[in-house]
């Protein structure tokens, strides 16, 4: 009789046939002098140990008409019911190896059952999903669904912040943990986390990080309570408890760039054709006040009665979030320089503002009394919505011109010195420099 093997996960499985019989006699029917044919299946665990079961096919034999082997054994042909014997024990034998393929697979259902086998749950290990299996399975969903990159981004990140906290703690967090204490030891961890390298190694998030990791967590958390049933699984609503919730929302004041700053950048030609192209990047922003993730997504059809039309990336499930943002001479000229097609000046987030930051700081050596600080391409846009707000647009339009629907964010730009609204104002009134 053959013997099967089986790998579930780091838990190996082995089948064979055997019988029990010893020199005492003991596992012998004394009144035929046969023993019992086990279907015996044995589970060995990564940790060393093992589990044995041991099944009776229904078959005897005298133990002297049993020849084992390697794999079990056979009955030998001395019994005079050999033939028949043997087809009924490879009957319940490959059974057994059915179910374990069938398990193997992932296939196998208790509840289906024809041949009334005995279950075999008893020899595998209990398998708990744990948190970042599920919020694995949560940005594989959201992947689906065609998330922004970007927003995809702020789910691992999330998620490597679990799994840091995890090996400090060595534990391994399931939905049964997402309680008040877990919200108390995790806010200590992120309060006390060293990140990054050298002299650059800083201790602990911010509140505003703190809070936005809990608010991803959170959303991701909301996404499985609601749909408890559909997944099989039991999650308390104590991460809906207020104080659940930890650290508070950054509010980054707006960094725009000034009148004098903006004029002299336009006139600054570079000694060579990348830090030329940064340029005309950065421009193209505080012209219409496009985020990076949109920018490079404009082409000839998104201009429609002389405005630039578009969903942006970022809200773009919301269709009642359309952008229209009107052309002037500035941002005209570098959609004509690229044929109305910006992919043509495409580069990574990171490669750009690593581009500005250089950029800046050949404008801060050359201009030291103009320029004292670098800009990011954030900062592009603060520049533009400033400027608009200086000029005097209205809050509505201007919302619908940088694809915003609050007017709490509003505000912040409100914080804008007095004096740098006045030095921008003639400028976006204007805006007839050409690249």
């Amino acid at each position: 009789m053959l013997r099967s093997k089986y790998q579930f996960q780091e838990t190996k499985i082995s089948i064979r046939n055997i019988i029990l019989s010893s020199a005492s006699g003991r596992n012998i029917n004394t009144k035929t002098g046969e023993c019992i044919i086990y279907v015996e299946i044995i589970a060995f665990y990564a940790d060393g140990t093992r589990k044995t079961k041991r099944i009776p096919t229904g078959v005897t034999v005298r133990p002297e008409y049993w020849t084992p082997d390697k794999n079990g054994g056979t009955i030998s042909k001395k019994d005079p019911n050999s033939w028949e014997k043997e087809l009924e024990i490879y009957d319940k034998f490959t059974k057994y190896v059915h179910q374990l393929t069938e398990r193997e697979k992932g296939t196998w259902d208790d509840s289906f059952n024809p041949d009334n086998l005995e279950s075999l749950d008893d020899l595998f290990p209990k398998v708990t999903k744990t948190l970042t299996d599920y919020i694995d399975d949560y940005i594989t969903y959201r992947k689906s669904i065609n998330t922004p990159r970007g927003t995809l981004k702020e789910f691992t990140t999330c998620k490597n912040r679990i799994d840091g906290y995890e090996k400090s703690k060595n534990v391994k967090l399931t939905f049964d943990d997402m309680n008040l204490a877990f919200s108390d030891s995790f806010y200590s961890y992120l309060l006390k986390k060293s990140f990054g390298s050298g002299i650059k190694l800083k201790k602990g998030y911010s509140s505003g990080t703190i809070h936005k990791t809990y608010a991803i967590l959170i959303t991701i958390l909301n996404f499985f309570y609601e749909r408890q049933e559909e997944y099989n699984i039991k999650l308390t609503d104590k991460f809906r408890n207020e104080k659940f919730k930890r650290g508070e929302p950054s509010i980054n004041d707006p960094n725009p760039m000034s009148n004098s700053e903006l004029t002299t950048l336009l006139k600054h030609t570079f000694e060579n054709d990348t830090q030329n192209k940064m340029k005309e990047r950065f421009l193209f922003q505080c012209s219409t006040g496009i985020r990076y993730s949109d920018m490079f997504l404009i082409k000839e059809e998104n201009i429609k009665n002389d405005c630039i039309d578009y969903y942006p990336v970022k809200t773009r499930r919301k269709k009642d979030n359309y952008v229209s943002v009107p052309l002037n001479p500035l941002s005209r000229s570098i959609l004509q320089k690229y044929d109305y097609d910006m992919s043509k000046l495409m580069i990574s987030n990171q490669k750009y503002n690593d581009g500005l930051r250089d950029m800046f700081t050949v404008l801060i050596e050359k201009y030291p009394e103009i320029f004292k600080q670098t800009y990011t391409s954030h900062n592009g846009r603060d520049t533009f919505i400033t400027d608009s707000l200086a000029s005097k647009v209205d809050v509505p339009t201007l919302l619908k011109m940088v694809g915003q629907e609050s007017y709490e964010v509003m505000k912040r730009y409100n914080k804008v010195s007095k004096e740098l609204r006045i030095q921008n104002m003639e400028l976006v009134k204007e805006f007839q420099v050409s690249i």
